[in-house]
């Protein structure tokens, strides 16, 4: 049995067995072994033709597997060494995706217990087809993720994403096994869900974005067509309604729920928050969670909770105190950004943290850390002086840990790698938040679990989750350019964090790889550290 090391998968599998030969699936016969596969059965010759340019006739449902056949097969999988730990978005076991790959020279078989396993593995096959020109070399693949929770936050709002570019960012992460997608559908540059109840959210707070973008939003069928997308890609959307703060474009409809002033000498931090003193308020926030459950069949709502300036803490407790009844209420639990353990938290709830203080120091890479004002800089510190000990308070309420420090997984660092292509290198300079650090490929690669969890028990922790802010992106190209190859990196570490590759390992994946991306008709940025073909 071997580590994976000669297969060229991303994410790297828990364990293969390398055998002799190889299978061509160019002439190759699609069956499954019940109607039910069908489906993923035709979306696998959809992304074979997509990602490797090989186009196979329509699925049969057949008892047996024949010669020359890619076989689908329901069923239990022998579990291998891996434990898959965490929470998943879904709220189905941590074990659903465990499956089998085997390949000899008549055919492959694909087996799982779940029709989520048997995805995972025609996404691995996927990939060995487009990157072997149609042909798979002989073994068997037996693969599992270590972590349950592996996702993308993604900002809507600071630069709306109409529901076609959407989905092409959940078939990049279908296609690097991540399977949630988070959307930051409000906050303060614009409210992007439609809430009937309070038609206003939309009619007045959508109408822009940041930097004087259009805005937008989506309706309940928009957002119904996203969730049944995803899911047909074994992606959960879990929506983020953020309140108490980062609230102005609700104000904006609805002045009078809460307290919101812009930017000043006085404060340089915007302040926009929902009061919690005024019953309104809650009013407003029991609509507009009721309707957002009832079209999300996600188990989790997120809450937001970050970056509440100048709200009172005790007013934040309560209002978070009070909210969560609320969610678990309609039936979901809660998902809630760091500051959020600050509260009355528990073991239902899942805590997002972010706030590892890399970003305001200026990291361990060459980056701009004198860009943040020196009085912005002090009043940050003022109000994240108490995330020193978030991660004790979390340990100590058992809380689910959701890992998504801004140091690594904030993919709106500027690129520290130079671009080989030199249009990328004049876009290099504007992308990204600059009073972040340059981040570097083979730094986000370096990044290591056990490390970053301090006194968290690891069984605590849910999964990871990158997350992509879109201040500085002005078109899709932008978000491309952001997103690859670094989210093919968060993938690895979320499915192996405990046994990343190598970085010169993951450097000639991440190289092999953009040619799916490039067939796909997908932008990445050629950081000159990666021997792009």
């Amino acid at each position: 049995m071997e580590d994976g090391s000669r297969n060229r998968i991303i994410p790297v599998p828990a364990a293969v067995m390398q055998g002799s030969g190889a299978f061509g699936l160019q002439s190759a016969v699609l069956s499954v072994s019940e109607a039910a596969l069908l489906p993923h059965a035709e979306r696998f010759r959809g992304d074979l033709a997509t990602y490797a340019g090989l186009e196979l006739p329509s699925p049969t449902v057949e008892p047996d597997a024949s010669g020359g056949s890619v076989r689908l097969e329901l069923g239990a999988v022998e579990r291998t060494a891996r434990r898959t730990r965490g929470v998943r978005a879904d709220g189905a076991s941590p074990d659903t995706e465990v499956h089998r790959i085997v390949i000899d020279e008549a055919g492959v078989t694909v087996r799982g217990a779940s029709e989520e396993a048997i995805g995972r593995g025609l996404t691995s096959l996927v990939q060995l087809a487009a990157l072997g020109g149609g042909v798979v070399p002989c073994g068997t693949i037996d693969d599992a993720p270590e972590l349950a929770w592996r996702g993308l936050s993604l900002d809507v709002v600071r630069r709306f994403l109409p529901v076609d570019e959407v989905k092409r960012v959940i078939d990049v992460l279908a296609l690097h096994k991540l399977n949630v997608l988070h959307l930051h559908l409000t906050d303060n540059e614009g409210w992007r869900l439609h809430i009937d109840a309070w038609p206003r959210l939309t009619e007045v707070g959508a109408t822009g974005a940041a930097a004087g973008r259009p805005g937008g939003f989506y309706t309940h069928d928009d957002f119904t067509e996203l969730v049944e997308y995803a899911s047909e890609r074994f992606v959960t959307i879990v929506p983020e309604i953020d309140m108490p703060g980062h609230v102005a474009a609700a104000l904006t409809a609805y002045p009078q729920l809460g307290v919101s002033r812009p930017s000043s000498a006085g404060s340089l931090l915007p302040v926009a928050y929902l009061d919690p003193n005024v019953e309104e308020t809650w009013r407003f926030v029991e609509d507009v969670l009721r309707e957002v459950a009832a079209i999300s069949p996600a188990p989790y709502l997120h809450l937001g909770g970050d970056e509440t300036f100048g709200m009172d803490h005790d007013d934040y407790v309560a209002f978070v105190d009070r909210a969560i009844p609320i969610v678990k209420g309609l039936g979901k639990r809660v998902v809630g950004w760091q500051e959020m353990c600050r509260a009355g938290v528990g073991p239902d709830e899942v805590i997002q943290y972010w706030i590892d203080f890399a970003s305001l120091t200026g990291g361990d890479e060459a980056g701009p850390a004198d860009a943040i004002p020196s009085e912005v800089r002090d009043q940050l510190a003022a109000h994240f002086g108490e995330a020193f000990s978030d991660l004790a308070r979390i340990a100590e309420k058992r809380s689910r840990l959701l890992l998504s420090p801004t140091s690594t997984f904030y993919l709106d660092h500027p690129h520290g790698d130079p671009s080989t292509d030199p249009a990328q290198e004049e876009r290099r300079s504007r992308l990204g938040l600059q009073f972040y650090p340059a981040r570097s490929l083979e730094a986000m690669a370096d990044w290591d679990l056990s490390s970053a969890i301090g006194d968290v028990d690891p069984d605590a922790v849910a999964g990871i989750e990158a997350a992509l802010w879109c201040e500085t992106v002005e078109t899709s190209d932008d978000l491309q350019l952001l997103l690859l190859p670094r989210i093919a990196g968060v993938a690895e570490l979320a499915w192996n964090p405990s046994r990343r590759p190598a970085w010169s390992d993951h450097r000639t994946r991440l190289a092999e790889h953009s040619s799916m991306w490039h067939r796909a008709g997908w932008s990445w940025f050629r950081a000159a550290s990666v021997d792009w073909p």
